[in-house]
């Protein structure tokens, strides 16, 4: 189900461009309104395919946060990181905010201060400013909508959400003391906030939270069971039925009761019987005894119509309740599970939450599997086996990739047994490559893999050689080689795949070697997609070459099948070398008598991405004799006519979307002109022009001669336009459309002196020509101060605090030497006394620091001085900040972030 969905939502995004967006949404929701990990995986890929459709992974981002799973935090984190398209970065905003946890809120927070792109940084903030909004009602406000549940189902849900994002653990004291009081609804929220605000001191009331309604979720399994049960039982044997179970139920207080019911039954006193009932049920009401007492008594009344309506009624309710149930079960096994990472490894309560974990996990109920595997995400440690071990034997994939992640990242601990028991044991095979590339981080393996290569059965063998692979261990590479002779093919066949995720071209001779002499089919398959995985001009002369030479057919086309698919990207589009060849081989295939390796080779057509319009024109006309010859058989197979069908669609999209292309290629040459013109207004209307035209074409890629074209554009202009922050901003913006490193070089380093009215756009283009947000900031970051402080005791006092936050500083009450310490470094900050002793004067020497070196140099003055016309000169230079002495150092160290 899950393969044909994942077709399904490819054909879907070929068709993208040949669709309305309401409509590709519309099908989208189809496809994916159900959850699926194979699903959701493929989506996260595609939502960091950085060189994709924005529009089309827009809709991808808003998808997966409709889920409002943790799992997808840093994904959403990286997109508004990395990305500038707006609508996308809104959609991944939305995504944090819905999943609403602490983590996600510190990550908008993050965002907000250091994402340089104004707009989306605008949106950042306006997302903390509502939860801060938020966060000034009272606690109890929430609380008391929280307890909603039922009666306000929005409200109850917001409630929670919102006391999750204010992060206050004296909450979670108030909803442990009512959670037996609120309704089912309440609960599962209330579990949440739990599950996410719970801390060490609360563990022991959580557990026994935990061990309740772990209870009573199997009694109500249970009952739901027998309930449905009763539906092909005859009348006699029901009643008799519901009697033994209801006495299972009750207790000895209620069985006494109970004999007031059996006599006034016996009486077919029915009226009286429900009100002694009543009496029963006052005793204690355990999951299903009102349902078994009241459906005997409708059953004796013959009042058999009101006993199934009860019967449905009773079930579908306890059907909500168990859903119920499993929620709440999953929310405190996620909280143990990061309450208990938290604890000691000799702490009492360890054990407690080791064994509850691994009941919950192996329970294998959906949520209840996926958090708890979450949870253990958290707490696992390597001595704790049983847990580890009972994780091998879950199935849930999110679950697994988060645990599997974390435990990776736990670099001061040892897991490697662990991953490869995964890698050996586990039935999902990504779940086994995932725990095989963990195993990458780990030098305490590679013995245990020496072990199995040399000693090892034959399943061992093939399992330490594929993780070999996997985490590309150099040590074991001459190994693999030497399995290249004297071994079976299935061993063959592994160490050449192996070897081909080494992506080392020296090891292509060996594998061309063996794949000349094999006589298995397989073989030389595995042979020639380790070719490919290698990659590289030799690889691709490989497969260029057997799909030539081969006088296998079927090795021909999985040749040329490897070499398109090393092409797939308009960046890097197929070599004008490969057309004639391609040509004539499907011109072959496609007549061959032979059905699979005609459809095999249908798609071929279609994958191809050539910047030859001539290429283009010869495989449509290709495809259109091969369906026009289709048609005039006798009795042409439908099938095979849809397929070539929607090739010659798929091929006719990458042709018109070429001619657009190369159309705008050409276009943006030509507004490449005139930008050295000596007027400020012509260059500034060519930069608005370009950058208008490359906005509303953003689908395109830019040709090698446009990005040598961006770049001389922006360097003459930057040289050009000197202070004028305007034009600059116009520049910054194109050279963003490039990756030049040389424009990287230049703008990275203007970051210090740039005019403040363009300094946004300047670290958004650097952004967004691939710089992450830590890069920037260390380029924005201020690392040296200098002070000029004429009071020694001063001096020394901001000195050692600013030492103490990792400042590099250098001091002087000697303006003079202060002068000279510029010259030979300059810093990023001076913090400057604004009077020293006559003549010197602070204020003027900062002028002529600022004359000299601009913007580059920020400025903060500290000062005893109020006169009005002193605080208008230094106001005038533009200072981050006028410090009156004494002041709080906490408030000089938030200036000098901010």
């Amino acid at each position: 189900m899950s393969e044909q969905k994942l077709q399904d939502l490819k054909n879907l995004i070929s068709e993208f461009n040949d669709i309305s967006l309401s409509d590709f949404r519309d099908a989208f929701q189809a496809i994916t309104k159900d959850k699926d990990p194979v699903i959701d995986r493929f989506l996260v890929g595609q939502l960091k395919n950085w060189s994709g459709n924005r529009t089309m992974r827009a809709v991808f981002a808003s998808g997966l946060a409709e889920r409002e799973d943790e799992s997808f935090l840093e994904d959403f984190a990286q997109v508004i990181e990395k990305e500038t398209d707006v609508g996308l970065c809104k959609e991944c905003i939305a995504g944090l905010v819905r999943i609403g946890t602490q983590d996600a809120i510190q990550k908008l927070h993050f965002l907000a201060k250091s994402k340089p792109n104004a707009t989306i940084a605008s949106l950042l903030q306006r997302e903390v400013e509502k939860i801060k909004q938020e966060e000034k009602e009272p606690v109890t406000y929430y609380l008391e909508h929280l307890a909603l549940g039922n009666k306000n189902h929005r409200h109850c849900r917001h409630a929670a959400k919102v006391l999750i994002k204010m992060g206050d653990s004296k909450v979670v004291e108030e909803v442990m003391s009512q959670f037996d009081a609120y309704d089912d609804l309440a609960r599962s929220e209330g579990a949440r906030v739990l599950g996410q605000l719970a801390k060490t001191e609360h563990l022991e009331r959580v557990l026994a939270i935990l061990s309740r309604y772990n209870t009573l979720f199997h009694d109500n399994a249970q009952f739901i069971d027998t309930a449905e049960s009763f539906d092909q039982t005859a009348k006699d044997q029901r009643l008799d039925r519901l009697v033994e179970y209801a006495g299972k139920l009750m207790s000895d207080e209620q069985q006494d009761a109970n004999g007031a019911v059996e006599s006034l039954l016996e009486q077919r006193n029915y009226d009286g019987a429900k009100a002694a009932v009543s009496d029963v049920i006052a005793l204690g009401e355990p999951i299903g005894l009102r349902y078994f007492l009241e459906s005997r008594i409708m059953i004796l009344e013959n009042k058999v119509a009101h006993a199934n309506k009860f019967h449905e009624d009773t079930l579908r309710e306890s059907r909500i309740r168990q859903t119920r149930f499993r929620q709440i079960l999953a929310e405190l096994a996620y909280g143990i599970g990061k309450v208990g990472g938290q604890l000691p490894p000799d702490n009492e309560l360890r054990p407690q939450v080791h064994d509850w974990l691994t009941r919950l996990i192996t329970q294998h109920e959906g949520d209840i599997e996926k958090l708890g595997l979450y949870g253990c995400a958290f707490f696992c440690r390597p001595e704790d086996e049983e847990l580890l071990g009972a994780t091998l034997q879950t199935h849930h994939l999110e679950g697994m990739t988060r645990l599997l992640n974390a435990l990776e990242r736990k670099t001061d601990l040892e897991f490697s047994d662990f991953f490869l028991k995964v890698s050996m044991n586990h039935e999902i095979l990504d779940i086994q490559e995932m725990a095989m590339r963990s195993l990458g981080s780990s030098k305490a393996v590679l013995p245990r893999l020496r072990e199995m290569l040399e000693n090892g059965e034959p399943e061992e063998r093939r399992t330490a050689i594929r993780i070999v692979g996997e985490i590309r261990a150099e040590d074991f590479k001459q190994d693999l080689i030497g399995l290249l002779e004297g071994q079976s093919d299935i061993i063959r066949i592994e160490a050449i795949t192996a070897l081909g995720k080494f992506g080392d071209p020296d090891i292509l001779p060996m594998i061309e070697d063996v794949m000349v002499d094999a006589k298995s089919p397989m073989l030389v398959e595995t042979s020639l997609r380790s070719i490919a995985m290698v990659g590289g001009e030799e690889a691709l002369a490989m497969l260029k070459k057997a799909a030539e030479h081969s006088r296998n057919k079927k090795t021909s086309l999985t040749a040329v099948q490897l070499l398109v698919e090393s092409y797939r990207t308009w960046n890097k589009s197929l070599p004008v070398s490969c057309n004639d060849m391609i040509l004539k081989n499907l011109g072959d295939w496609f007549k061959e008598r032979d059905k699979n390796m005609r459809e095999d080779a249908y798609p071929i057509g279609a994958a191809i991405l050539s910047r030859n319009l001539e290429f283009y024109e010869a495989l449509r006309k290709l495809y259109k004799e091969t369906a026009s010859a289709l048609r005039k058989q006798s009795s042409w197979d439908k099938e095979e006519m849809e397929l070539v069908e929607n090739s010659s669609r798929a091929l006719n999209r990458n042709y018109f979307f070429l001619k657009e292309m190369l159309d705008f290629q050409k276009e943006v040459s030509n507004r490449c002109r005139n930008y050295d013109n000596p007027s400020s207004t012509t260059r500034v209307s060519v930069f608005e022009k370009l950058i208008n035209y490359l906005e509303n074409n953003a689908k395109f890629i830019l040709s090698e001669e446009n990005l040598g074209d961006i770049e001389k554009l922006v360097l003459t202009g930057l040289e050009l336009a000197e202070t004028n922050w305007r034009e600059q901003n116009l520049l910054f913006q194109l050279a963003g459309y490039t990756e030049s490193p040389k424009l990287i070089e230049e703008m990275a380093g203007r970051v210090r002196d740039v005019p403040k009215q363009a300094k946004t756009n300047l670290l958004d283009a650097l952004s967004r020509m691939g710089l992450s947000l830590t890069d920037i900031n260390d380029l924005t970051r201020i690392r040296k101060v200098l002070v000029l402080e004429g009071s020694g005791f001063m001096r020394k006092r901001v000195v050692k605090f600013l030492e103490a936050q990792d400042y590099t500083t250098r001091n002087t009450d000697d303006l003079d030497i202060a002068w000279a310490m510029i010259q030979t470094e300059i810093p990023d900050l001076i913090i400057s006394e604004i009077t020293f002793a006559e003549p010197c004067d602070g204020i003027g020497f900062i002028e002529r620091v600022t004359k000299e070196y601009g913007s580059r140099i920020a400025i903060i003055f500290s000062t005893n001085h109020r006169e009005a016309s002193v605080m208008q000169r230094a106001a005038a230079l533009k200072p981050k900040r006028i410090f009156h002495k004494p002041f709080p150092f906490d408030q000089l160290q938030e200036t000098i972030i901010s």
